[in-house]
This record gives C-alpha cells, sequence and structure tokens, in this order.
C-alpha cells in the first residue's frame, strides 16, 4: 500500500513568520510553488502562505514588500498527514478539508508536503478526478 512518505515531496523550502512578503514572493516564483509551510525556528510546522494569501490578504491590505508575512497572511490551521498514512486517506481528506496541499509530519517536525501533482502520480485517474472534483466544489 502506498504511503504518505513515499509520495510526499521532501526537498523543502519554508519560510519563518518573520519572512517579508517579497521574500516569500519571490520563493513562490523561484521555486514555482503555490504553497510554503511557514515553521518556526525549530523547523516545527505552524502554518502555510500561499500565493493567494499574498495577494487577497496581503496586497490588497497595502502590505509593504518589506512586510513580515505573519501581519497578513500566515494559516494557522493547517491540515497534515503522518508519513504513514495511506494515499487513499491523503486522497480523502485532501477532498474532505478542500486542500490541494498537504504536509506530512512526524509529531511536530515537518518531513516533506503532499501536493495534488503527487496523488496523481500516484494514483489512478479515476481517483484523481474524484480527488480534484470534491476540492473544487
Amino acid at each position: 500500500m502506498t504511503t504518505a512518505r513515499e509520495i510526499m515531496s521532501d526537498d523543502l523550502f519554508t519560510v519563518l513568520p518573520t519572512s517579508t512578503v517579497l521574500e516569500v514572493a519571490q520563493l513562490l516564483k523561484a521555486h514555482r510553488v503555490g504553497a510554503l509551510p511557514v515553521v518556526d525556528d525549530h523547523q516545527r510546522l505552524i502554518g502555510t502562505v500561499t500565493d493567494r494569501d499574498l495577494v487577497v490578504f496581503a496586497i490588497a491590505a497595502g502590505a509593504q514588500p518589506d512586510d513580515p508575512i505573519e501581519k497578513y497572511g500566515v494559516r494557522h490551521e493547517v491540515f497534515t498527514v503522518a508519513p504513514t498514512a495511506t494515499l487513499e486517506e491523503v486522497q480523502e481528506l485532501m477532498g474532505e478539508k478542500q486542500v490541494r496541499r498537504l504536509p506530512v509530519v512526524d509529531g511536530e517536525t515537518l518531513l516533506g508536503v503532499i501536493s495534488l501533482a503527487d496523488v496523481a502520480k500516484a494514483a489512478d485517474a479515476p481517483a484523481v478526478g474524484a480527488t480534484t472534483e470534491q476540492i473544487s466544489l
């Protein structure tokens, strides 16, 4: 049975709550990702920030490039999975919570992130279609 550890991306790019709006935007662009995990000084996951958060919450609120992201758009309600979660459990949680990315954590330690693209590579087409449909509701 395929597990979260097997399909997650473990090449992590993270930011701190004190990272600036500009730094976050540059990292999102440089790594061609839509979200970044926000971690504390001990690399414990404390939230996420997305490209949409930057536009909707930061820029629309008049953020300056050197403003810290914690002032605008760190989502602290983050749904996570354990590295032992099955592919089916990952798909179910993505669909239920309508999220495109799930951090993989062991206790408080961030190990990786699973994106919908990672699921698409690992699952059969009908299952991916069902998950995508649930997320897009």
